[in-house]
C-alpha cells in the first residue's frame, strides 16, 4: 500500500510539474507575441511618422514644380560643371510640404537620405525650398562649414534668395543662391544683393 501510495504521489507531482511547465511555456509565448506586436506597431508608427522624401533627380529635384524646364536644365548644367571643377556637390530640392517637420530637421534628414557630397569628405550642400510652407534652408556638410557657415547661409537666403521668391521668381532666387554659395566655396566675392533685400527671417 505504501509503495502504491508513493507511486501515486510521484505521478501526481510529475503531472503537476508538467502542467506547470506547459503553463509557463504558454505564458512565455504570450509575452513574446505581445512584444512582437508592440515592436511591429512601433515600427509602423515610425514609418508613418517619417517624412516622405523625394527621390533625387540629378542636382535639381523640383518636387514642388516651381521651376520651368529651361531654368531647371540651366541650373542642372551649372551645378554639374561646378562639381566637376571643384568636386563639391550642391543639390537643390523643392518640396510641396515639410509634412509637419521643421525646415531644419527636414533638411538634415533629406541631406542624410540623399547622401549629398563625397563619402569621407562631407563636401555637400543642400539648398531646400518649401514654397507652400514659406521656408528656405541651406544645409552644409561638415567639411564645408568653414567656408559656408550658418551666418553666411542666412545672409545668402535673406539678401539673394528671398527677394525674388517674394515675387514668385523662384528660378531667379535659386540661381542667385547657388551662385552666392559657389562664390563663397571658391573664395570669390559674393554677388551683389538684390535691391529688394531686407533683414527678414528665413521665410518666403
Amino acid at each position: 500500500v505504501e509503495l502504491s501510495t508513493l507511486k501515486g504521489a510521484l505521478a501526481l507531482a510529475a503531472h503537476r510539474a508538467a502542467a506547470g511547465v506547459c503553463v509557463e511555456s504558454v505564458a512565455r509565448k504570450t509575452t513574446m507575441k505581445k512584444i512582437l506586436i508592440f515592436v511591429c506597431l512601433l515600427s509602423c508608427g515610425l514609418v508613418l511618422a517619417a517624412p516622405h522624401y523625394p527621390s533625387p533627380q540629378g542636382h535639381i529635384t523640383d518636387a514642388a514644380n516651381i521651376l520651368d524646364s529651361q531654368s531647371r536644365q540651366q541650373l542642372e548644367r551649372q551645378l554639374a560643371d561646378f562639381e566637376r571643377q571643384s568636386s563639391i556637390e550642391i543639390a537643390v530640392a523643392t518640396v510641396p510640404s515639410l509634412e509637419g517637420e521643421t525646415i531644419e530637421s527636414y533638411a538634415v534628414g533629406l541631406f542624410k537620405y540623399w547622401g549629398v557630397g563625397k563619402k569621407g569628405k562631407d563636401n555637400g550642400v543642400l539648398l531646400l525650398v518649401a514654397p507652400n510652407d514659406r521656408k528656405v534652408r541651406i544645409e552644409v556638410g561638415y567639411g564645408l562649414e568653414p567656408k559656408l557657415p550658418d551666418g553666411l547661409c542666412g545672409q545668402i537666403i535673406r539678401e539673394n534668395m528671398t527677394p525674388p521668391f517674394r515675387s514668385q521668381r523662384y528660378a531667379e532666387g535659386i540661381g542667385a543662391g547657388i551662385q552666392a554659395a559657389e562664390n563663397a566655396l571658391t573664395g570669390e566675392s559674393p554677388p551683389t544683393p538684390s535691391p529688394d533685400a531686407v533683414e527678414i527671417p528665413h521665410i518666403l
